[in-house]
């Protein structure tokens, strides 16, 4: 496993060859490699299943929907996913009525048949993730009886989710989703490409960037593997050039985040140009790279481990370069 330090440092270690040239700072970004803008726009093959079986008034389950699934909104992820969502988890048809009986009761019957009727009646899944969210956070805060509310609140129409509703369309289709599914241990259950990730559902996106073999990749992804290092296991079955260029990917993106940090650092200190000093501000100010970078010092344009004195004897003056080759070789 290539650890997130070891990304990091890597990363870094490649910045003091960017400043062999003198041109200005917008030089240094590589057209068509920033992650934040880079569109993605995968074959329909290439996409990753996402599938989520909960009931909307499960706690765990309406958390999970406003807190952690909106993400995917807020990133290029939604791009690369076919997001399948599935209410009425854990219900069961009563068979001497065949009424359906909902874990947390009628209320939740009531919520789950009008979540399906919006995700029956909007194929646009922007439209019907967004009036699910609205009713789980009215859920989440007991407020779940005043669901009508938030057609006006989101300015969807109301009609066509009340006449599927109304003719029992939502029920008959729960019906088919109980049929199929079988008692849950816990909510949600979460599946990335037929492959439930268990209680990791909080992480899905780590599963999912996992999962996805389409180009280009993701920020968040490689936002992800910052976080979560390479797990070499993981990528069991892959040749090694393919290995070698989703690292390279990696590399890349910390190489042009730690670039986009210092030149606002440049610019905020009135310079036109990125030096060393700018880069150390960069990092030492962002908290979740100054974590990962941990043990290391950016000075005078090259990287040098804190631990060079533990490594080597008192005399002895390496260079930046030779430090950089023994940590690595320590990770």
């Amino acid at each position: 496993m290539v650890s997130p330090k070891l990304a990091i440092v890597s990363a870094l270690t490649l910045l003091p060859f960017l400043f062999i040239n003198k041109s200005d700072a917008a030089s240094y970004y590589p057209s068509g490699l920033h992650g934040a803008s880079a569109e993605v726009t995968p074959f329909a093959s290439q996409r990753v299943n996402l599938s989520v079986y909960y009931a909307s008034l499960s706690q765990p389950s309406a958390t999970f929907i406003v807190k952690n699934l909106e993400e995917i909104f807020h990133s290029d992820l939604i791009n690369i996913i076919n997001l399948q969502l599935v209410p009425w988890a854990n219900a069961y048809v009563n068979k001497t009525n065949q009424s359906i009986i909902c874990q947390n009761g009628p209320d939740e019957c009531e919520l789950n048949s009008l979540e399906t009727c919006a995700l029956n009646v909007w194929n646009d899944v922007s439209k019907h993730y967004a009036l699910i969210y609205c009713f789980e956070f009215l859920a989440i805060e007991g407020r779940h009886k005043n669901w009508q509310d938030c057609f006006s609140q989101l300015d969807l129409p109301e009609e066509p989710v009340l006449n599927c509703y109304i003719g029992g369309n939502g029920t008959e289709i729960g019906q088919k989703y109980i049929n199929e599914t079988a008692p849950l241990e816990f909510l949600p259950l979460v599946i990335v490409n037929n492959q439930s990730v268990g209680k990791e559902y909080e992480n899905f996106t780590r599963y999912v960037c996992e999962a996805y073999r389409g180009t280009p990749v993701p920020a968040v992804c490689n936002a992800t593997f910052i976080r979560n290092g390479w797990r070499e296991e993981e990528h069991f079955g892959e040749s090694s050039s393919e290995k070698a260029q989703n690292l390279v990917e990696q590399l890349t993106f910390i190489v042009i985040m730690v670039l986009e940090l210092a030149q606002n650092v440049a610019r905020d200190n009135k310079k036109t140009r990125i030096v060393p000093r700018h880069i150390q501000l960069a990092v030492r100010n962002d908290e979740e790279l100054s974590k990962l970078h941990g043990d290391v010092t950016i000075a005078n344009g090259g990287i040098m481990p804190n631990i060079h004195n533990l490594l080597l004897p008192k005399k002895v003056v390496a260079h930046p370069r030779m430090l950089v080759l023994m940590m690595t070789l320590k990770y």
